[in-house]
Order: C-alpha cells, then sequence, then structure tokens
C-alpha cells in the first residue's frame, strides 16, 4: 500500500523518495503542424528528403573519407565550437540527394562522415511525421527587423514560444528540446523518426534557410532523442 511522504517540512514535502518514476514520451500520432501553403510544403519535402539521404540506408564512411581528404584545417579541432560555428552552403532538394553535389560543402561532408562511423548505423524504421517549427519561422520572418523589435531575440523568449507552441498536443514533452543555435537567416523543420538500431524516437532537426530563388535550401541537421522524464516519487 502507497503511503504519502510526511508533509511535515515546509521545505521538503518529500524528505527521503525510495522510488523513481519514469514516464515513456510519445511523440504525438497526429503531425502538431501540417504543411498549409506551398512553401511549407516545400520544406518538409527537404527535410524528410534528408533523412532518407541520411538515415534511408548505411553511409559509405570510406567513401566520404575519401572526400574529406584535403589539406587540414585546424579550425575544426576546435570541439568547444558547436556546427553552428562553420559556414555551410545552401543544398536545395536535389542536391541533398546527390553525394557529389553534398559533398562539396566540406564542413557539412565531415558532419556526415562521423555520422557513418556509428555502430550500429542509424537507419531509420519510420518517418512519423515532419512540421515546420512555429517559433522558428517567426523568428524568420522578423530577420529584417531591428534587434529590439523583435519578438524572439534570445533563448529565453524562443524557449517560452517553442512551450507555447506544443502546449496543446498530446505530449508537450516530446518537444522539450535544447535549442540549436541559428543565425538570423535559418529556421528549423522537425522530423520524428523511429530508428532500426535504437528504440524510442528521435528528432531530426534541419536548418534551412530560402535561397534567392525562394526555394528552401538546408544547411545542416542534428538529432537530439525524444527524451523520456524521469523523476523521484513523492510515494514509498
Amino acid at each position: 500500500m502507497l503511503a504519502a511522504c510526511n508533509r511535515s517540512s515546509a521545505v521538503d514535502l518529500c524528505s527521503s523518495p525510495t522510488t523513481i518514476v519514469d514516464k515513456r514520451v510519445v511523440p504525438p500520432a497526429e503531425n502538431p503542424y501540417p504543411p498549409t501553403t506551398p512553401a511549407d510544403g516545400k520544406r518538409v519535402r527537404l527535410a524528410e528528403a534528408t533523412v532518407h539521404a541520411f538515415f534511408g540506408t548505411r553511409l559509405d564512411e570510406a567513401g566520404l573519407r575519401g572526400r574529406a581528404r584535403r589539406p587540414h584545417d585546424h579550425a575544426f579541432d576546435d570541439t568547444t565550437k558547436g556546427p553552428d560555428a562553420f559556414h555551410f552552403a545552401d543544398k536545395e532538394i536535389d542536391c541533398v540527394g546527390d553525394v557529389e553535389c553534398w559533398s562539396g560543402d566540406y564542413p557539412f561532408l565531415l558532419r556526415a562522415a562521423g555520422l557513418a562511423s556509428l555502430s550500429p548505423p542509424r537507419i531509420v524504421s519510420k518517418v512519423r511525421w515532419s512540421h515546420v517549427i512555429p517559433w522558428a519561422m517567426k523568428r524568420y520572418e522578423e530577420r529584417g527587423l531591428p534587434v529590439e523589435s523583435r519578438h524572439y531575440a534570445d533563448a529565453l523568449r524562443m524557449q517560452e514560444a517553442q512551450t507555447r507552441d506544443y502546449a496543446g498536443t498530446s505530449d508537450p514533452d516530446a518537444f522539450a528540446i535544447a535549442l540549436p543555435s541559428l543565425r538570423d537567416d535559418e529556421y528549423l523543420v522537425d522530423s520524428v523518426i523511429e530508428l532500426r538500431s535504437e528504440p524510442g524516437y528521435f528528432h531530426v532537426m534541419c536548418m534551412m534557410t530560402d535561397d534567392p530563388r525562394g526555394e528552401p535550401a538546408l544547411r545542416w541537421f542534428d538529432t537530439m532523442p525524444v527524451r523520456d522524464v524521469t523523476h523521484p516519487s513523492c510515494y514509498r
């Protein structure tokens, strides 16, 4: 029989919790923001093309390492820098599906080679859905405004907007993520996938921009697990 913990303390409601509660976080079955415009449809198609290009089959690590042979740039040895510190070329959907094209983007090629070296390989078993992240698109649309006039000028405001955007979904915890660094001209498209090699769910975050022709272009991407929630219980 469960007994409530001692509530006499005004500071610590659970002085010695002995049970850990795990909540399995499952992303909503339905796309929270399906594309509603032709432009968003193109952005989603580019994100899903990225998933299939880099997670659809095992990447050729040896081939990518061979393509990466060139005079060494020590700037890439600084592991304190995030991916946003490097200049990534804009890659439209045809380029994303063509190794001859995207491998010409050297920082991107190094990231792909690192992905190819993972064992077991990360192979997608299911793409649940993809969507343009609302706050990121609003931020992108404000890029021409003075900084003091922007609503999404700092990480706190972006995190608050992220929470509001998903508050009405079946499990908003699925979208509790560390926000990647974005340049002013970048926005995010999120794909939620399942992998053959690992249990659970993953975000594939595509950092994109619109090129001068108005076509979406991939800069880089990152993967993040949908993390289960673990906390001490007030019961023992």
